[in-house]
């Protein structure tokens, strides 16, 4: 049965959203404690005392003749004035707000769930910012510029494309790449305003396995990221790993008795944690401790991280 604002299982009364002079106002008067309180904040203790309205029982048994005597009382007030009575009191209420209301509101706003932003296309345009707070992260990760869907889909086609070119290269000399200052590669260089993430793959079809490292707090990071998760800096800078490390944890799978393999997290040196496979020797011979060294191959048209044995480990 549906019950409207009403509560759900139709046993607690008052509980509804009642009117006022310029809108609603939800009022939940869950315990005993908050009814006696809403006579006060109502201006009219008999409410509390009329027989039909005693205890819980009889609230909910005349449930829509006190829903009207309480909206009676409430228009009197506006929305602000009955809502303050009411946190005053400590009963539980918000105030109904309208579209325009909840969009400027300057709370919402000044905690970054709501942001005004440029759209391409659009123009300013609303956007909504994530709920999820983290340890040691005294503000939410901030929402990148917009760009154009075509733009976006056709950077990334091209970055793409480049990645799939044979003949992946062994590791190189450690390149340090600004999110704004790629030097002369082109194909970094537009990658890189397609996010992170297009960074670090454009880079590994190069035979690059790179890590980002924060400018502020100097630790290492892995996965790629816009801002520091340590410290929400937003200046990284990105380096190549040495690809030696140490393997952490270790699991076997046996989907295909024939053909089982590992998956592996392995620290790397430079302080981060990868997952991948280490090849080259049985599954069941991989070893928590066990140093290896990463490998970029290319499997089923893309590149990807393995790890081998490192000399020490024989």
């Amino acid at each position: 049965m549906r019950t409207g604002n009403s509560h759900g299982g139709l046993l607690v009364v008052p509980y509804n959203v009642y009117p006022v002079q310029d809108g609603g106002v939800a009022i939940l008067a869950v315990s005993d404690q908050h009814w006696l309180a809403l006579g006060d904040v109502l201006e009219y203790p008999d409410l509390v005392t009329d027989p039909r309205f005693v205890d819980k029982s009889s609230r909910v048994k005349n449930r829509a003749a006190l829903d009207a005597r309480i909206g009676e009382l409430t228009i009197k007030f506006t929305k602000q004035m009955l809502f303050d009575r009411l946190v005053a009191a400590r009963v539980p209420s918000a105030p109904v707000r309208s579209l325009d209301e909840v969009i400027n509101d300057e709370h919402l706003h000044a905690r970054g769930m709501l942001k005004w932003t440029e759209h391409p296309v659009y123009g300013r345009m609303l956007a909504m910012g994530s709920p999820l707070r983290f340890q040691r992260l005294c503000r939410p990760a901030k929402a990148l510029p917009a760009t154009s869907l075509a733009l976006t889909a056709e950077r990334f086609s091209h970055s793409w494309q480049a990645s799939k070119a044979p003949g992946l290269t062994n590791w190189r000399e450690p390149v340090h790449l600004e999110r704004n200052e790629m030097g002369s590669n082109s194909q970094l260089q537009e990658a890189a305003e397609c996010g992170v993430e297009a960074t670090y793959f454009a880079a590994l079809s190069q035979g690059k396995l790179m890590i980002q490292r924060c400018a502020d707090c100097k630790r290492a990071i892995f996965y790629p990221r816009q801002f520091c998760p340590h410290c929400d800096n937003e200046t990284l800078t990105w380096e190549q790993a040495s690809g030696a490390g140490t393997v952490h944890s270790v699991t076997t799978l046996r989907t295909k008795p024939d053909r089982p393999y590992n998956i592996s997290l392995v620290d790397l040196d430079e302080g981060v944690r990868m997952m991948g496979r280490v090849d080259g020797i049985a599954p069941d011979e991989v070893k928590i401790g066990m140093r290896v060294h990463a490998r970029i191959i290319e499997q089923g048209g893309k590149p990807l991280v393995v790890f081998l044995t490192s000399p020490e480990a024989a």
